[in-house]
């Protein structure tokens, strides 16, 4: 299989992850309703911000997945994919390496969500890291082709 054709998957696979994400976020939020920290409203707007984010860059990531074919110019596949893989990678940063990291006290937080959406997050970091040097080496390759 061409690295062209395992990028495209991975940038779909990200969006793909990045719309479970979103679910877990809003599922984790109308499950727990009840829950005393729910009556912040900055903790509120923050899970829905978040679901929301993830909806949007997942989107984007999926429509350029669809187009990668499509567009004839490497560099713009290899700066939409790595513009694209960063905002993806970012929150996966954020939700899945930093909790495996950290070293947590009872005072952290409040709420904890539930343990799968720090896996999912690990693996839209993962992936989003692999689909970035993907992209690059496809690009590299192809300018490389175009010297010799």
């Amino acid at each position: 299989m061409e690295i062209d054709g395992i990028a495209q998957k991975l940038l779909k696979g990200v969006g793909f992850l990045l719309f479970i994400l979103a679910v877990a976020y809003l599922l984790e939020f109308l499950l727990n309703l009840n829950n005393p920290y729910f009556n912040d409203s900055d903790a509120v707007e923050l899970i829905l911000k978040s679901a929301m984010y993830f909806l949007i860059v997942g989107g984007v990531l999926i429509l350029f997945a669809i187009l990668y074919p499509e567009i004839n110019s490497s560099s713009v596949k290899a700066l939409g994919g790595t513009v694209l893989l960063g905002l993806a990678a970012l929150p996966g940063y954020g939700i899945g390496i930093k909790y495996l990291t950290r070293k947590c006290c009872s005072s952290c937080s409040t709420f904890e969500m539930h343990w799968l959406v720090n896996v999912i997050g690990l693996f839209v970091f993962i992936f989003a890291i692999g689909g970035t040097i993907l992209v690059w080496f496809q690009y590299l390759k192809e300018v490389i082709r175009r010297i010799s």
